[in-house]
């Protein structure tokens, strides 16, 4: 969602994706874009905290707040060149060393104990995100000036 951060090499995959798809450059994959991730907007984890801290089921209990939907990399950019309206150049890279290939939350106890369940779509929240930047004042390209893609480096952090 808004104020997501893009930048270096610990931005994270939606708004490089987005903003790198809106600019006009390839969406860098890095591996064969098959490694899931489980995406959430964030006015969805914070409905989320809200319901739990008014809650006295969970008082004591550990709670994931996943949309507990498991989606590819390779899905996640073609759904931004859905939202965006245009065809994105996929760019694989190297797979990152020790990246995850499988993230997805198991949201049942939060479904059970707090009703909870995210009602932004993926595409939603994409969506949300694109317009946040429509009106940011920036440009893709200026956002990305600074901008250089490589691979996370062994024994160094990311």
């Amino acid at each position: 969602g808004p104020r997501s951060h893009h930048e270096g090499d610990s931005g994270e995959v939606i708004p490089k994706f987005l903003l790198r798809g809106l600019a006009g450059k390839p969406l860098v994959i890095f591996g064969d874009g098959t490694q899931t991730r489980d995406f959430s907007y964030v006015e969805e984890i914070a409905r989320g905290i809200l319901l739990a801290g008014f809650a006295p089921a969970v008082v004591g209990e550990t709670l994931n707040l996943g949309s507990g939907r498991e989606i590819r990399i390779n899905d996640l950019a073609a759904t931004v060149a859905r939202v965006i309206g245009r065809d994105c150049t996929i760019e694989h890279a190297p797979p990152r060393p020790g990246d995850v290939l499988r993230l997805f939350a198991d949201a049942g106890k939060s479904r059970r104990l707090l009703g909870f369940t995210h009602e932004i779509t993926l595409e939603e929240g994409l969506r949300r995100l694109k317009t946040w930047y429509d009106d940011l004042g920036q440009t893709p390209d200026e956002l990305l000036a600074t901008e250089v893609v490589h691979n996370w480096a062994p024994g160094r952090d990311p």
